[in-house]
């Protein structure tokens, strides 16, 4: 029994246990009769029986309570896993659309009574008492509408997470209340901010990110004011860096068309109504070089200036338009 190797108290762990009692009985009587084989006299059979009496005693109760506490362990473990899968079965039918793509949190409510029925089943089997069990039955509610309102929260859409916590909030650990309410406040929040940020962005008057930011300080919830401004000062960025790129794009075609032409008629008419005079007199410099020396002239001077800019006002050099100052 007590090897740390072989013994079954080493090797017949969790499920395994079951049927043990029956067998270590069997094992029992069988060596005991062995045992008692070689006994001879009234005396020693006497004692013997005695013996075997306190040792059977003994032996079945340890084996039992092992048992009892490997069978319980057992239990506690599958019925977790079994709960696990009950709240993420629960969460992904409350968010997931149905065939005409509409989504109701309520459908998972079904799903999430059984697995409670379930636990509960088992529930005394692993030595919980009734108080301990509402606990539970709290803690798996509660685990499976956060991760409700949290998954329809992700999937942007707070209107239903608040419909839905509204309507099981009393099931709901009331310590988790305040976090989960939050997380609906800034929910809301997120979708009236893009809300605003669309309808600003939409407004052919207000064309600069200042005009955008004045219309948005006139929101009057101050959550709403400043993600708005936010979302705003990230699209302004966004924007920048699109056409930034696109200058830069512009400018590669535009040089390897000059490369290979020599010639500013050979820009497509598409590209240049689109540069500015700058840039037209840089193309045609550049092709003017390319002509008289076979490569483009550096003004030395200019670079350095720019080199200045660079070190001294970094902002002022970023938000230069290189492609103004070369061939774009």
């Amino acid at each position: 029994l007590h090897d740390t190797n072989t013994g079954v108290y080493a090797t017949r762990r969790g499920k395994d246990a079951m049927g043990l009692p029956e067998e270590v009985d069997a094992e029992f009587e069988k060596a005991v009769s062995e045992i008692g084989e070689s006994m001879t006299t009234p005396e020693q059979k006497l004692g013997w029986a005695r013996v075997v009496q306190q040792e059977r005693t003994q032996t079945q109760l340890e084996v039992r309570r092992f048992v009892d506490k490997e069978i319980q362990v057992y239990t506690a473990n599958e019925t977790q896993a079994r709960v696990a899968n009950g709240i993420a079965s629960t969460i992904r039918m409350s968010t997931t659309p149905d065939s005409n793509g509409h989504v109701d949190p309520s459908r998972g409510l079904g799903e999430l009574n059984q697995t409670i029925a379930d636990f509960k089943a088992v529930a005394p089997k692993m030595g919980l008492t009734p108080a301990q069990i509402d606990e539970q039955e709290r803690d798996i509610r509660t685990k499976a509408h956060e991760g409700t309102v949290r998954a329809l929260l992700a999937d942007n859409k707070p209107q239903a997470a608040k419909v839905y916590f509204e309507e099981v909030s009393k099931q709901i650990d009331p310590s988790r209340l305040d976090d989960i309410k939050g997380m609906l406040r800034t929910g809301s929040v997120r979708e009236q901010a893009q809300d605003e940020t669309e309808k600003i962005l939409k407004d052919p008057k207000l064309t600069t990110l200042d005009e955008q930011r004045e219309a948005a300080k006139q929101i009057t919830d101050r959550e709403v004011r400043d993600e708005t401004i936010s979302r705003l000062e990230h699209e302004n960025v966004v924007k920048k860096q699109q056409e930034q790129q696109a200058r830069e794009d512009s400018s590669i075609r535009v040089g390897n068309i000059l490369d290979k032409s020599r010639n500013v008629k050979a820009i497509p008419d598409d590209v240049w109504d689109k540069m500015s005079m700058t840039q037209k007199a840089a193309s045609r410099q550049y092709v003017k070089d390319l002509v008289e020396t076979g490569q483009p002239t550096t003004d030395k001077a200019f670079m350095y200036s720019l080199g200045e800019m660079a070190d001294k006002d970094p902002r002022k050099f970023g938000d230069l338009n290189l492609a103004d100052v070369t061939v774009m």
